[in-house]
C-alpha cells in the first residue's frame, strides 16, 4: 500500500493537525445547526424549497442519472455497506492503526441515533404525486439514514487517515471521503426517497455525530510511538 501513501513511519498527528478541542467544537456546531434544522422539519410535512430542490435534482439526466443513484444508494443497503466498512476497516488495520479501525466501527454502529432522530421528528417522505418516486422506501424521511450514515462513516474515515497516510495521497482520499458521502444524499433525492431537507438533515446530524466521536481519538504520536518500540 506504499504507493497509495500508507507508511510505516510517524504521520501527522491528530486529524488535519486540528486539536480534539476544536474538532468537538466543530461537531457540536454542527449539532446545533444540525436541531434547528430538526425543529423547523418538525413543523410542516416539507420545507418550502424541497419542491424546487427535489425537481431540480431529477430533471436532468436522465436514465444514466437514474441508474448512477440507484447503484450509489444499493452501496447503502446493509449487506454492501458491512462489505465496504469492513474493506476500509481491514486496510487501516494492516497499516497498523488498531485504535483507528476501531473508531471506523464504532462511526458504523452509529445509526440507531439516526433512528431515534427519526422517530422525534416523524417527518413523511415525498409523496409520489409531488416527486418522481423510484424507490419506495418504508419508514420517516427525516434526516436521511443514508445520508447520516455515509457522512459519520466518511467523517471518520477521513480523520483517521492522517494517521496512516502522507502527502498528496492524503488530500485526494479525505476529498474521496466527503464526495462519497455527499454522492449518497444526491442519489436519495434523485430517487425519490427523501427530500432534499432529509438529506441536509442526515449530513448535518451525520458530520456532528463523527466529529464528536473522532474528538476521542487518541492522538496519533502514542500509537506509532508502541509500534516503533519507543
Amino acid at each position: 500500500m506504499a504507493e497509495m501513501g500508507m507508511i510505516p513511519m510517524k504521520p501527522p498527528t491528530g486529524w488535519t493537525g486540528a486539536t480534539a478541542a476544536s474538532v468537538r467544537r466543530l461537531g457540536i456546531a454542527f449539532a446545533v445547526a444540525a436541531a434547528a434544522l430538526s425543529l423547523l422539519a418538525a413543523q410542516g410535512d416539507w420545507f418550502r424549497l424541497d419542491p424546487v430542490v427535489a425537481g431540480w435534482v431529477q430533471g436532468s439526466g436522465g436514465a444514466g442519472l437514474d441508474r448512477l443513484a440507484e447503484g450509489i444508494s444499493w452501496i447503502g443497503l446493509w449487506a454492501p455497506s458491512v462489505a465496504v466498512i469492513g474493506a476500509i476497516v481491514v486496510l487501516i488495520w494492516r497499516a497498523g492503526d488498531r485504535v483507528g479501525a476501531g473508531f471506523v466501527i464504532a462511526a458504523a454502529l452509529l445509526r440507531p441515533v439516526n433512528m431515534g432522530l427519526k422517530a422525534l421528528v416523524e417527518r413523511p417522505r415525498p409523496p409520489a404525486d409531488m416527486v418522481r418516486v423510484l424507490e419506495v422506501a418504508d419508514g420517516l424521511g427525516f434526516p436521511s439514514g443514508h445520508s447520516f450514515s455515509a457522512m459519520a462513516l466518511f467523517v471518520v474515515v477521513a480523520g483517521v487517515l492522517p494517521r496512516v497516510m502522507h502527502g498528496g495521497w492524503l488530500r485526494c482520499w479525505q476529498v474521496c471521503c466527503i464526495l462519497s458521502a455527499l454522492l449518497m444524499g444526491w442519489s436519495r433525492i434523485r430517487l425519490g426517497a427523501h427530500w432534499p431537507g432529509d438529506v441536509l438533515g442526515g449530513w448535518l446530524w451525520g458530520a456532528a455525530a463523527g466529529l464528536i466521536l473522532l474528538s476521542f481519538l487518541p492522538d496519533a504520536d502514542a500509537r506509532w510511538g508502541r509500534r516503533s518500540g519507543r
